[in-house]
């Protein structure tokens, strides 16, 4: 066994999708700063409400 892992071929179940997702969102809203994440063509992927605060035009 090699020990790389390739997430292109990773395929997790459904639910451990969703509370991957619940987790990150928890944590990025637990940051007291604000916090935003672009994907490389510049587009909004996502942020936290204290970003919102400041830049409310982004809801």
């Amino acid at each position: 066994m090699s020990g790389e892992f390739d997430i292109e071929t990773w395929n997790p179940p459904s639910e451990d999708l969703r509370e991957s997702k619940e987790q990150l969102e928890d944590a990025i809203e637990s940051i007291s700063d604000a916090f935003v994440l672009y994907d490389s063509d510049a587009s909004l992927v996502l942020c936290n409400q204290r970003h919102l605060e400041f830049y409310p035009h982004l809801t």
